[in-house]
């Protein structure tokens, strides 16, 4: 581990993280977040009808909403001491984590009702009326999922700081705490990580399933 001299930032309840951690996230956020804006835009002002564009206008909107409050807002929620440029709470925390929760399990399941679009096209021959029939389930789904596991961890109290933001992590704040009594944020944590971590992880197998199958 770097020593207190090594960082340009140290805290009694902070991992040692260099500035540029945090930094660099907002700048690769602000040109994800310009790109997946534009996208958006064209969705829109083309005024795409098709399945296949409100898919990936969905998608660009969460990867705005990602962009602009994982990356840009980054540390500046977190709570003060914890982290270069943080200058939040632990209610500004909540909130951010919350945000950033369902957008780990919603944007790879926006991407598997992609996948799903694909593999009905071009697999089973369906038209896109058939397709508009189940759409607003490829739409709706995922955003329920992120939604319905970001309220379980606001409520069990499992949003802690990590390293440029708050996130639902396998760990503790403080870092040192040791009961449920010193514990502010993440008392057993691995609990509730472990079962969403592998929820996450069935949206990427679904899309490399379903994509096999597509080219199969």
């Amino acid at each position: 581990d770097p020593s207190a001299s090594d960082c340009t930032f140290t805290s009694e309840y902070a991992w040692c993280v260099p500035a540029y951690v945090v930094i660099i996230p907002k700048i690769t956020g602000a040109i994800s977040l310009i790109c997946s804006a534009y996208l958006a835009k064209l969705m829109i002002s083309e005024e795409k009808k098709k399945p296949y564009h409100r898919l990936l206008l969905n998608i660009s909107i969460a990867d705005v909403l990602s962009s602009s409050v994982v990356h840009i807002i980054g540390s500046w929620m977190m709570p003060a001491g914890t982290a270069p440029l943080s200058r939040g709470n632990l209610d500004t925390c909540d909130a951010q984590g919350f945000v950033v929760q369902i957008i780990l399990i919603t944007i790879p399941y926006l991407n598997a009702s992609l996948s799903t679009y694909y593999n009905l096209i071009i697999r089973y021959n369906w038209s896109d009326s058939q397709i508009a029939k189940v759409e607003k389930n490829l739409h709706i789904i995922p955003w329920l999922l992120g939604v319905l596991f970001s309220i379980i961890v606001l409520v069990a109290k499992q949003i802690v700081p990590g390293t440029w933001g708050c996130w639902f992590g396998n760990t503790q704040y403080p870092p040192d705490c040791d009961s449920v009594e010193t514990c502010v944020r993440g008392w057993n944590s691995s609990y509730y990580f472990w079962p969403i971590f592998v929820i996450i992880l069935l949206g990427p197998l679904y899309v490399a399933g379903s994509m096999y199958l597509v080219y199969s």
